[in-house]
């Protein structure tokens, strides 16, 4: 075996080598956990009672083999006198072999804390308010559009409805539903609450929030928003305070993001909907929105082969990942919209069927248990792929020109309720809360003429 010269190769060798020899020795009984450090090394701890020194020894031997120069050459042995510390690293890792519950693995990141927590049952929340994550691999593909038009569709059916932009890095949801001139949003929003949350007992929500009411727009509803932020002088020195890392343990969950989305639950008038516009990638913003403090997640993509890369990752976070982690937690709900469909008929249907047909392939390998659960309701599994209600099966918005040269939201705002593709969008997320619009036909009560 030649000795790996990247971290990736020296990872997959470390871990078949470790399962390997804890197959083939008798470890003693105990846990054992394999730890992908800060440094990018590898070490293993080993709880009592402890393999016998020749096992120890093959162990060392072959994980320098494996992981070459990324092996730290440490075997921690954790005795129940060391307790605490070990004890919440365990709790934090995950399961390297279905099979055993016995064998983990821990990675120790330095940032984008929320991809490695260990997973989360989905928080239950109050009935009469649904939270929604809108997230994108890519930016400029229409994550922030799909979100207004939900929310316009839902202010103009009567309901109250919060928007909240966790964009901090490149906000704008703030901007598109805007307050009535002169004031264009809210001068304070949430960066301006994760500072000064710690520092003022009686916090006011009210001094970050502004509401778009206008009839051209909401017609006689309105949208509360929360909008990340005046973007003016200081602005980036107040975002580089941010931190999203600490925020569902500690101190974090009192002064948080969390804390922001409890007070917006009950805000007056208390929202039916709470919608968060998220950071495009891999970000510390989307994996905190992965973390299960949303109901459903609205997944914006397009066919490109980085949306295809990042919409694996995605769906594998809260799919696969969610199912490996034990029987307590199930799959995050998901819906995906595939955007920036061209108009043409022949190339627009061409581009939908390979979307679908990637779409599917991610979901069947990434987020479908693998048999039915006792409960059908629990887990989303192959059984339910035929449902036209299944994850994988996306809603299509197509390129519309009028959407990215417009100046004021009032312009496209009737579209944005009336097009059929965004009507669409908003009966399906209606859908997966049971409820239906009036629109809605059932293709069962459906007779041929």
């Amino acid at each position: 075996m030649s000795t790996p010269r990247h971290f990736d190769e020296a990872q997959a060798l470390a871990r078949d080598a470790f399962l390997g020899w804890t197959k083939r020795v008798n470890t003693g009984g105990g846990r054992q956990l394999l730890i992908d450090d800060v440094l990018g090394r590898i070490s293993i701890a080993l709880w009592s009672p402890f393999p016998k020194k020749a096992a120890l020894k093959l162990l060392d031997d072959e994980m320098k083999g494996a992981a070459g120069p990324f092996w730290s050459g440490s075997v921690y042995r954790v005795t129940s006198a060391e307790g605490s510390a070990w004890e919440r690293m365990w709790e934090s890792a995950v399961f390297l072999d279905r099979e055993s519950r016995n064998l983990k693995v821990l990675e120790k990141p330095l940032s984008r804390l929320h991809w490695f927590d260990p997973p989360r049952p989905i928080e239950s929340k109050p009935k009469d308010t649904r939270t929604i994550a809108f997230l994108s691999f890519k930016g400029g593909v229409g994550r922030t559009t799909a979100l207004a038009a939900f929310a316009i569709q839902r202010a103009r059916s009567g309901e109250n409805v919060a928007v909240l932009d966790l964009d901090l890095d490149a906000p704008g949801v703030g901007r598109l539903l805007s307050d009535d001139a002169p004031r264009a949003q809210a001068p304070y929003g949430v960066v301006d609450f994760l500072l000064e949350a710690p520092w003022i007992d009686d916090i006011d929500l009210n001094e970050y929030v502004h509401r778009c009411a206008r009839p051209q727009v909401t017609e006689t509803g309105s949208i509360s928003v929360i909008p990340a932020g005046t973007l003016n002088d200081n602005y980036l020195p107040k975002i580089a305070r941010v931190e999203l890392n600490s925020e569902l343990e500690g101190p974090g969950a009192r002064y948080g993001f969390s804390a922001l989305l409890e007070k917006t639950r009950n805000m007056a008038p208390r929202p039916a909907w709470i919608l968060i516009d998220g950071r495009a990638g891999l970000s510390e913003a989307a994996g905190l929105l992965l973390s299960g403090i949303a109901d459903l997640h609205v997944i914006v993509a397009t066919a490109s082969e980085q949306s295809y890369d990042g919409l694996a990752l995605t769906i594998e976070h809260i799919g696969a990942r969610r199912l490996r982690s034990g029987d307590e937690t199930t799959q995050a709900e998901v819906l995906i919209a595939q955007s920036m469909i061209p108009d043409d008929s022949v190339v627009g249907r061409l581009v939908q069927e390979r979307f679908e047909e990637r779409l599917e392939d991610i979901f069947r390998a990434r987020y479908y248990a693998k048999d039915p659960d006792t409960d059908e309701d629990r887990w989303w599994s192959l059984a339910d792929m035929d449902s036209l209600e299944a994850p994988h099966r996306p809603v299509p918005l197509g390129y519309k020109g009028r959407f990215v040269s417009f100046e004021r939201i009032d312009e496209i705002a009737d579209d944005l309720v009336n097009e059929r593709d965004y009507a669409a969008l908003g009966d399906r997320i209606l859908g997966v809360f049971g409820a239906a619009t009036p629109d809605m036909e059932d293709p069962g009560d459906e007779t041929d003429e």
